[in-house]
Order: structure tokens, then C-alpha cells, then sequence
């Protein structure tokens, strides 16, 4: 069939109209400064105490999580410890002074399981990494015979040594290996690259240490070391091994390592005297600032671990320290640590000082490219005077949101950026979300009365985070109050916390980042939501009249019940506190469909309306309404808006009834998907897989049958059925935006569905002066003679009414 491309922008009177009225603001998909707004809260999913008896309890080293939200901790433990988390009691006690442990929590908090290991005496698992396939790579040391798993044991003799340890996502143990000491030794963290190939471990010795065939002898207090390793099915091989090499009495310390996409090695940590950053035969020598502790990043060739480059601001404070490190898709490197008094950072040639006030610590994002130009030195929006501060901890997940983990006291915070919350008693905890800039995103803060401290954060693909740390208990974590787990005084809890972005799913009324499938029954206008009880919300709505459009209009996480005047272009919504209130008047009544959604990425639903008869979109915008953009085909296609890219934000879409083609903006112009029995089913897009983004799905109304692209198969079966040739659906899904302008949508007696609407005139309510000056007709092309795709054909089953709910197997 030959058409115009009518997704093409065009020039039009009410274009001109509207644009006249108010300056016209380009869509943009990019990050933006949030100084100056209301801060997006991360949302605690779940939070899990673990605690300990004894003189030091416990403590956490490292955390991982994978693509499911499966968290990985490690760490180090005395005495008796109950390890069962959010589900049994599942306890384990110290053979030795301290015993190491590493650990996998599932996504509600239920042990997986648990691999404590020691000997007689002091054994830690000092930091765990993941690679793609869920395998778990840990690093520490220990010290005598220590059995790590049935059947795998290593021996260091009288003296400590590493151990380097691959585990599958069952537990079980495919690596073990360990590196020799005469004297000591301290991995201090480990990364992996993603497809387990190689993996790298970084920290600080004394004495001589042996790994592979490479001793190292050290020439200061405590010298770096960096070893790399390559693993071949049952084994690995060390690839090289270097030091930072410190003069008597100077010391250079290790603290965080990654992985770059080309394999070569970054590292963060700190030194005073004088060290030597080049490991091979030149010397490249540096002086910490008066003898006191500064900061370095460093990175070294992937094929030899030689320099690369090293970077070392100078600072004032008697503690400047690196903690952590990272680095993104395209090798830039992001580090943080904490300092004191005023630190330089050259940044693009030029220097920027960061200050903290006399008596305080505070913490830092730097980012460098590539080549090791730092491009960023900013301070952190957190302080802190306590001396429980933690350790900061930063990770960055593919789609370049930066996740950090700090401790802070008081309400304070580094001049020009927004403070933390104010601390509920000693040190808090601070995890945040922040873009290149260092702009914060999102942020949400936890603990209790005594001091609490976080000391480790990661963040996978779908932008889920987890931290770890230390608290004293009770602490708040969201809803979550975690109390003490120690019985006695001189014990320690730690905790292991989940949040999430608050992404703006309409039809996620449970606030679990999944579209719930729901119906409003217009006859009543009665609201159901498949897994809440029948009653569980109060009607809403004028019946016949009224349009269901729930969304997330408070910014809490959440879908609201929300109705759609389509006579006066009216907006009302059952708020948190159970109230009806206003939330505005935003169309054209008579004419508009209203697809609200957050299409500015403010993190809460606005109003919004797609115009049939020119395919324009309206969104009622923080700073007033304007026209969004044109997109779609006049009078023929269904607007199907929502958040198909997983980052937040509402995207305009379009659904073809008479081909079931998806139509996405900013996509290239190809259908983004084929889903659906043209001319039959309602389009219903949303997130049923629980995979961070939208996709197509379709209700089928004479079975109450819903199908999500991906699955082949029902999905779910709920809502009341409407038999062929009903005028007016029993149910309307809540999430469909087929049209009605003056009605409700009906079965043709051929099993098509149409909804007709014929246009009262008036003017658009949200501020434009201009009315369309042609009336629409909205008829979905029947496709009675086509055939339903064989995977979407299931024979009907009915439910009576009043029956709304029954999943399938």
C-alpha cells in the first residue's frame, strides 16, 4: 500500500500556533544538572543484617551482582555468626581467630549460599568479582592448611599467602589456587573481565612473595603488588606480576584494581615517602606531600604490566586516600577515595582544588580518559567527622550511571552541591547515582542512632544497585528496619542492601519494577490488579465516561489509580493518602487520547495527550505544556507511549492495528516490532519481565488473554471476557491507550475491533489558543479475513463476571 511517510515533522497552523505561544524545547535524552530540582530518591528494595558475637564480629570486603540481582559478598568473620539473612537461621563458627567467607544472596535476600574457610588462625576472603556467566572469582589470604571447599585445600606453611579462587553460580569450586610468602601479604581487591578469560588482583607486601614463577621482594614498609592471570578451563596461569616499589620507610598501598575493554590494568590506592610507579627498569619516582598519604591512579599494559601511566595529585591532609576504581565501555577511568584539607588535581592541564572544612573528611569522583588525562576532579555532596567513616566504593554499569557508596555525619555538605539528609545519629550511609558530570541523580541515605558505615557499592545493566557495609543497629534502610543480630556488646552487624531508580512503569501498582496486568471496568468503574485482592482499591471514575490512566503522578514508586475526562479534558488521581484530588485540565476534549507518561525524566507521570487527526503529542511539562513532537499516521494508528530503552523515560510509540506494527521514535524508521493480531487485540506495553524497559504486548479482550513479546505463550488470563459482537468491552486494559473520544471500544460482529469518536470542537486546554479545523474519525481497519498468528491462537476460556483473576502455569 503506497502512503505518505507520515513520520516525517511537518509545518502546520497549529505548529505555528503553539510555538508562537511559548518557545519550542528539543526532546533530549541526555543527562541533566539536577542542582537545581528535586532529587530523584533511590528506592530500598530489600536490606539483610547479618551479625556476629565476639571482638570484632564481622565485616564485609566485596560485593558483585549479576544480571538478576543475585548479590556475591565476601568478607571476614570471628565467633558465631548467622549467616540465613532474610530466610533461616543458618549460623557458622570461626575455627580461628578470623575465618573468611563468601556468600550469595538471591534478590529478596535468601542465602543461596554460604562458603565459610579457615584454619587455626587469621583468614579473610578479601574482595569477590563476576564475570557474564554468574562464575564468582575471590581473592584474600590465609594462613596454615585451610579447606575452602570438600576436596580443596591449600597449605601456606607457618607464613600468610594468597589464594585466588573460582566458584560457579551453584558454589561449587573450579579454581584454587595460592601464591607463596616469606613474609606477608594483603590482596586487597580483584576484577574479572566479563567473559572469565583473565582476572587481575591487587594489594600490598612486605618481605619476598612468589606468584607463578615471579618473586617479589619488597624494597619499603609495604611495596603495591598487581598480578595478573589467565584461566583455561580448570587452571589458571599467572600472565605477569609487578610492584610499585616504596623507599625505606615509605609505603604504597593498593586498594582498588579493574579492567579496562582492552585488558589493561587500573588501579587506585595510596602512598607516602617516596615510590617508584613505573614497575619496570625506568624510574619513575614520586613524594607524597610532607611525608602524609596521598593518592594515586595508576594503569598498567595488559600484555606486561608495564606503565602505562600514573597520576598523583597532591594533598594537604594527613590521609588522602584512593579507594576505589573503575572503568567504562570505552576504557575512561572513574576512581574515589577520601582526603582532607585541600587536594590538587590537575584537570585537562589546569588545576582544581578540593577542599573539605578544618576537622572534616570528604570524598572525591575523579575521571580520566583513556590516555590519563584526568577530565574531572569534583567533590562529593558528603562529609563526615566520625571516625566510623567507611571506605567509598564506586562502580559503573553499561549504560554509564555511576554508582557510589559513602558514610557521612551531619547535614552538611561541600559547597555548591545539594547536602545529604541530615544523619540520624553518628555516621550514616550515602549511596548515590551520578552522571560524567558528577552531577547527582538519585540518592537515598540509611542507618540508625550509633554510627553505620558503607564500605562497598556495585550497579548491574539495569540499573539495580547494591551496597554493603557496617552498621550498629537499629537502622533504617527504606522500610526496613534492621535490628541488632549480635547478642553480645562487642559484636558487629553488617548490611546488604538493594535499591533501585524509581523507573515510572504505568501499571506497576506494587512498586516491584514490573507491569502488573490490570483492567478498569467501565460499567462500574471499578479498578482490578492482577496479585491485590478484588477489593483492594475503590472505584474511580465516572462509569461509561471516564478513561483509566494510572500512572506514578507523586513520584513514589508507584502506579496510582488515575482517570480521564474526555469531555472536559480533566485529570484526577487517588493519591498516596487515599484522597481524590485534581491534576489538572491538560487536551482537547472530545478529541485527545491521553498517554501520560515522564516524558522529561523528572521521575514522576505527567500529563499528556496524543491529537488522532495530526498525530502531534502534547506533554504538560514542569515549565507548562508544549508540543512534544509529531509522530505516527493520522487517524490510523494507536499511540502506545512508554519507556522501550530501560533509561527512565517515556518515549513516543505507535501501534499499526492494521499490520500489529510497533512503531518507536528515535528508532530508525522500520517497524520496532510485529506483535499482535492486526485489528483484534489491544495494544497494552509494559514491563512483564521484569527486564528494566518496555515491550509489546497485547490483551486479547474475548479471552481476557494477555501476550508479552518474548514469550510465546499466554502470559496470563485475567479480566472478563468480552464475547464477539459486544459494543462496549467489559474490561479495558488500564494500560491501553486504544481511543475513545466519546465511548468506549467495541467488537465488530466480525471479531474487529473500532472505537468511533466524533469531535465537539473547543480548544486545546493546555495553553494553546488554536483548534483543529476538520473532525476525526477513529475505525480500526477489520482484519476478519486474516488469520490470528498460529502463537498467539488458543482456544477461549471464559471467566464469569466478577471473576478477575487466573494465571496460567
Amino acid at each position: 500500500m503506497n502512503r505518505p511517510d507520515h513520520f516525517a515533522k511537518r509545518s502546520h497552523s497549529l505548529v505555528a500556533a503553539i510555538n508562537a505561544k511559548r518557545p519550542r524545547r528539543t526532546p533530549s535524552l541526555g543527562m541533566e544538572r539536577l542542582e537545581d530540582r528535586s532529587l530523584l530518591a533511590l528506592l530500598f528494595g530489600n536490606a539483610l543484617g547479618v551479625g556476629g558475637n565476639g571482638a570484632t564480629g564481622i565485616e564485609t570486603t566485596g560485593i558483585a551482582i549479576d544480571a538478576t540481582g543475585n548479590r556475591y559478598i565476601s568478607g571476614s568473620y570471628s565467633a558465631t555468626v548467622d549467616f540465613g539473612g532474610n530466610g533461616p537461621s543458618l549460623t557458622s563458627t570461626s575455627n580461628g581467630f578470623r575465618d573468611g567467607f563468601v556468600a550469595k544472596y538471591n534478590n529478596s535476600g535468601l542465602l543461596v549460599w554460604l562458603k565459610p574457610f579457615g584454619g587455626t588462625l587469621n583468614d579473610r576472603a578479601a574482595g569477590v568479582a563476576l564475570d557474564v556467566n554468574g562464575d564468582a572469582f575471590v581473592t584474600g589470604y590465609f594462613q596454615g592448611p585451610v579447606t575452602f571447599d570438600p576436596g580443596h585445600s591449600l597449605d601456606s606453611g607457618s607464613k600468610a599467602a594468597a589464594f585466588f579462587w573460582e566458584l560457579d553460580p551453584n558454589g561449587n569450586t573450579k579454581i584454587l589456587t595460592s601464591a607463596g610468602t616469606t613474609g606477608s601479604i594483603q590482596p586487597q581487591s580483584i576484577a574479572v573481565d566479563p567473559a572469565g578469560a583473565n582476572f587481575v588482583v591487587g594489594g600490598f607486601f612486605n618481605g619476598s612473595i612468589t606468584l607463578g614463577t615471579k618473586v617479589l621482594t619488597s624494597t619499603g614498609n609495604n611495596d603495591a603488588f598487581l598480578t595478573k592471570l589467565n584461566v583455561s578451563g580448570a587452571s589458571s596461569t599467572f600472565t605477569w606480576s609487578s610492584k610499585l616499589a616504596a623507599d625505606p620507610n615509605s609505603n604504597a598501598l593498593v586498594n582498588g584494581v579493574a579492567l579496562d575493554p582492552s585488558g589493561n590494568v587500573l588501579t587506585t590506592g595510596t602512598y607516602n615517602g617516596a615510590v617508584d610507579f613505573d614497575p619496570g627498569l625506568a624510574i619513575d619516582k614520586r613524594n607524597s606531600n610532607g611525608g602524609t598519604y596521598d593518592i594515586f591512579v595508576a594503569k598498567l599494559a595488559s600484555a606486561d604490566g608495564s606503565k602505562v601511566f600514573a597520576y598523583t595529585p597532591s594533598g594537604a591532609g594527613a590521609q588522602d586516600t584512593g579507594y576505589g576504581n573503575t572503568s567504562d565501555s570505552a576504557g575512561n577511568i572513574l576512581a574515589t577515595g577520601a582526603f582532607q584539607g585541600t587536594d590538587a588535581f590537575v584537570v585537562n592541564g589546569l588545576t582544581t582544588n578540593l577542599s573539605t572544612p578544618a576537622g572534616t573528611s570528604g570524598y572525591y569522583l575523579l575521571t580520566m580518559n583513556p590516555t590519563g588525562t584526568a577530565t574531572l576532579a569534583r567533590s562529593l555532596n558528603a562529609l563526615t567527622t566520625g571516625t566510623n567513616t567507611g571506605t567509598p566504593s564506586i562502580a559503573v554499569n553499561p549504560s554509564g550511571t555511576i554508582a557510589i557508596a559513602t558514610t557521612y555525619t551531619g547535614p552538611s555538605g561541600a559547597a555548591g552541591l545539594l547536602p545529604p539528609p541530615p544523619s540520624a545519629g553518628g555516621s550514616d550511609i550515602l549511596v548515590e547515582t551520578l552522571d560524567y558530570q558528577g552531577n547527582v541523580l538519585q540518592e537515598a541515605s540509611a542507618g540508625g542512632a550509633s554510627d553505620d558505615s558503607a564500605n562497598g557499592v556495585t550497579i548491574n545493566a539495569t540499573g539495580k544497585v547494591s551496597a554493603i557495609g557496617a552498621y550498629q543497629g537499629p537502622a533504617t534502610f527504606g522500610i526496613t528496619v534492621l535490628p541488632n543480630k549480635y547478642v553480645t556488646a562487642l559484636g558487629t552487624n553488617i548490611f546488604l542492601a538493594s535499591l533501585s531508580p524509581p523507573v515510572v512503569i504505568p501499571g506497576d501498582f506494587i512498586g516491584n519494577q514490573t507491569t502488573q496486568p490490570s483492567v478498569y471496568r467501565p460499567s462500574t468503574a471499578a479498578w482490578y490488579v492482577q496479585g491485590l485482592p478484588v477489593n483492594n482499591f475503590l472505584p474511580l471514575g465516572t462509569p461509561g465516561v471516564s478513561l483509566p490512566v494510572p500512572g506514578d503522578y507523586e513520584g513514589i514508586g508507584h502506579a496510582q489509580q488515575a482517570v480521564y475526562n474526555p469531555t472536559d479534558a480533566s485529570w484526577s488521581y487517588r493519591t498516596s493518602a487515599g484522597t481524590i484530588a485534581p491534576l489538572g485540565v491538560f487536551g482537547w476534549p472530545g478529541h485527545d487520547i491521553p498517554v501520560p507518561g515522564d516524558y522529561d525524566g523528572i521521575g514522576k507521570t505527567e500529563l499528556a495527550v496524543y491529537r488522532p487527526q495530526t498525530a502531534d503529542w502534547y506533554v504538560l511539562s514542569p515549565s507548562g505544556g508544549r508540543l512534544l513532537g509529531n509522530f505516527g499516521w493520522p487517524g490510523h494508528d494507536i499511540p502506545v507511549a512508554a519507556d522501550y530503552t530501560g533509561n527512565g523515560v517515556t518515549t513516543m510509540a505507535v501501534y499499526r492495528p492494521t499490520t500489529a506494527e510497533w512503531f518507536v521514535s528515535g528508532q530508525p524508521a522500520v517497524p520496532f516490532a510485529v506483535f499482535g493480531w492486526p485489528g483484534h487485540d489491544i495494544p497494552v506495553p509494559g514491563d512483564y519481565g521484569k527486564i528494566g524497559k518496555s515491550v509489546p504486548a497485547v490483551y486479547r479482550p474475548e479471552k481476557a488473554d494477555w501476550y508479552f513479546s518474548g514469550n510465546p505463550n499466554v502470559f496470563t488470563n485475567y479480566g472478563w471476557p468480552t464475547p464477539f459482537g459486544v459494543r462496549g468491552l467489559n474490561d479495558i486494559p488500564t494500560l491501553a491507550h486504544l481511543g475513545t473520544l466519546k465511548g468506549f471500544p467495541f467488537f465488530n460482529g466480525d471479531g474487529s475491533i473500532s472505537s468511533l469518536g466524533k469531535p465537539s470542537g473547543g480548544a486545546f486546554s493546555g495553553g494553546a489558543e488554536a483548534s483543529p479545523k476538520t473532525s476525526v474519525k477513529i475505525t480500526i481497519t477489520p482484519a476478519s479475513a486474516r488469520p490470528a498468528p498460529s502463537f498467539l491462537k488458543s482456544p477461549p476460556r471464559r471467566l464469569a463476571p466478577g471473576q478477575h483473576s487466573r494465571v496460567r502455569d
